[in-house]
């Protein structure tokens, strides 16, 4: 059985795929679990069972995507070359995206059609764009190599493009801060990055218990774990009711235990989603 099938099966009312039934028998251990689902995944194939809806999303995704696989400077010629090529029977360059096409239709079958659902055209994607700049290198003018050099001054731009441009920080950042005497020392207020480095740089076990707010987003999860979570360094849990939580403690016994609470976000509003 596969991982996400077995995860699908126990803790989601949705289905995997959009001609898949919905199912109502998952019962939730957390309020944050089951208002993510409720709200916002069961919303989303609701609305994508629908002709309307399901135009929609895949015109959504298909910007997304392509944009995510060719939207630097580098592909944008090369994807030009090949729509040149497409319309002079290169049987190849016909085959290969019409496979991309043919296995993204696929991904984007999935009721939340995310953009690591689509990791397996990875290759196809990257071999469009080299197909294209091989044909672009190919390219003279006067028995002169004109593709070959703008070529190389493409690939001397975008290498340019990628020192120096600065990455988009996202502008809401979830912090949160302690409420119990910890064992390390913690700034008022921390992201879940932030105090995962501190505790990784302290050295030891921890398991930290994460208490929300009411108006907490549910996009912005603390609660995730490494696939062997006996072994992490550092392991995350919801704050559940005093019996539940002595048993989580009893279980990790070996860790330090720290409680925090998350709070707001950067610039101090609070996380909440309007309903």
């Amino acid at each position: 059985v596969f991982p996400y099938f077995l995860y699908t099966h126990a803790y989601r009312e949705v289905p995997l795929f959009i001609w898949q039934p919905c199912v109502s028998r998952v019962e939730f251990n957390h309020k944050i679990m089951e208002l993510h689902e409720k709200d916002y995944t069961k919303r989303y194939y609701l609305n994508k069972k629908t002709w309307e809806g399901f135009v929609q999303d895949m015109r959504n995704d298909s910007f997304c995507l392509s944009t995510f696989f060719f939207g630097f400077l580098l592909a944008i010629p090369s994807l030009a070359v090949l729509l040149r090529l497409l319309f002079h029977h290169q049987t190849a360059v016909r085959f290969w995206m019409a496979l991309l096409i043919f296995l993204g239709s696929f991904a984007a079958m999935t009721c939340n059609a995310t953009s690591h659902y689509f990791s397996a055209v990875t290759c196809l994607a990257v071999l469009l764009i080299v197909l294209g700049l091989r044909k672009l290198a190919g390219i003279k003018l006067c028995n002169v190599g004109v593709g070959l050099v703008f070529l190389i001054l493409l690939i001397a731009f975008q290498l340019f493009l990628d020192l120096t441009l600065t990455p988009v920080i996202p502008g809401v950042r979830s912090l949160a801060s302690s409420i119990q005497k910890n064992p390390v020392g913690l700034p008022s207020s921390f992201t879940r990055e932030e105090l995962k480095n501190i505790l990784l740089k302290h050295g030891g076990k921890y398991l930290v218990i994460v208490q929300y707010p009411s108006w907490h987003n549910y996009f912005f999860e603390w609660v995730y774990n490494d696939a062997d979570i006996d072994r992490a360094p550092v392991v995350w849990a919801r704050d559940m009711d005093q019996v539940h939580n002595k048993k989580l403690l009893e279980y990790f016994k070996d860790r330090q235990a720290l409680l925090i609470r998350v709070i707001w976000d950067m610039h101090g509003f609070p996380l909440y989603w309007e309903r």
